[in-house]
């Protein structure tokens, strides 16, 4: 589950002296992080400086930093893990002043160094998010700094109890979160007329229209996405359609992309590895099987959720197996 497969087309090229697999752990891990998956990032982080030779990779503890990192579903980070994060941070500064590293990788290297603040994470949160955005400005046509942006600043408005983007009409966007989408829908043009669109923008996009009275914008992203890692093993990814399926009425289509994610997750399982919200991916299976009339279905892995508590019942699900 941590290899090329799962990767599917994406690639950050980043400077390094080592073998070839660093890029490979490099470009894995980060395709976990795009799937809200950070233990397997960080365990890709940990391979890539381990294979790489001594500080001659920065953007390997660069990737250690961003699989601490808070996303929307773990907006808050725990003492210890901000020290720790910030630690990693620090050493991919420090990497970096030993070698050339370009233009994109340093600036993505100073963004994360202000990061993780211990006593007030907001600050942090807030100055990686101003870095970011003046990095924008300097490469406004480089996807991965469009969705790392986005990434920093839709952290900002996620808490414990959820997603916090539109007026209470839930039709108006808060006035941060209408450049969000902005910035979202340019590099998803930009990434799509490569025909690689990006993981990320394509992820972040789903959840910031999903939750208003218009999640059809993103029909067609969740399609693309839906056909691009149909053949990998990014089971959340795959499973990420559903949620604009689901709320436009394409109950079958929501049905086949949980069908994909929960057989990418029983190879995760079958292979000792916790994939990242298996059960709920095969609770909006079951759900989306009853709406589109899918009996069979929505039984049968109704049936199979319930062994899965019976076998795993220690096993945490991040998130739960919620619809949201």
């Amino acid at each position: 589950m941590d290899s090329l497969p799962f990767v599917g087309y994406y690639s950050m090229p980043v400077t390094f002296y080592g073998p070839p697999i660093v890029q490979t752990y490099l470009d894995t891990g980060l395709m976990h992080t795009f799937g809200f998956d950070q233990p397997a990032a960080r365990r890709m982080a940990l391979q890539s400086i381990a294979k790489s030779q001594t500080a001659a990779c920065p953007m390997c503890y660069w990737l250690a930093a961003m699989s601490l990192a808070p996303y929307l579903n773990h907006p808050i980070l725990s003492e210890d893990t901000l020290i720790k994060a910030n630690a990693a941070a620090q050493q991919a500064a420090q990497a970096a002043a030993g070698i050339h590293v370009t233009v994109k990788e340093q600036g993505l290297i100073d963004a994360i160094t202000v990061r993780f603040v211990v006593g007030n994470q907001t600050a942090g949160y807030q100055a990686n998010r101003d870095r970011m955005r003046a990095f924008v400005d300097q490469m406004p046509q480089d996807t991965d700094i469009l969705a790392f942006y986005v990434d920093s600043l839709l952290v900002l408005h996620c808490d414990e109890t959820g997603y916090h983007f539109y007026e209470p009409d839930n039709l108006t966007p808060l006035p941060e979160l209408l450049e969000a989408i902005q910035v979202l829908q340019h590099c998803l043009e930009l990434s799509s007329s490569s025909k690689t669109i990006h993981p990320l923008c394509a992820h972040l996009y789903i959840h910031v229209t999903e939750p208003s009275n218009r999640p059809g914008r993103a029909s067609g992203v969740a399609n693309e996405l839906a056909t691009v890692f149909a053949d990998t093993q990014a089971q959340h990814l795959q499973h990420m359609p559903s949620h604009t399926h689901l709320r436009i009425g394409r109950y079958h289509d929501a049905v086949q992309n949980n069908l994909k994610a929960h057989e990418s997750d029983e190879s995760w399982l079958q292979h000792g590895s916790l994939p990242y919200g298996s059960a709920h991916d095969t609770a909006f299976l079951i759900h989306a099987a009853g709406l589109s009339g899918e009996r069979t279905v929505a039984y049968d892995y109704a049936n199979q959720l319930r062994h899965h508590y019976r076998q795993y019942p220690d096993q945490p699900d991040r998130p739960d197996p919620e619809l949201s």
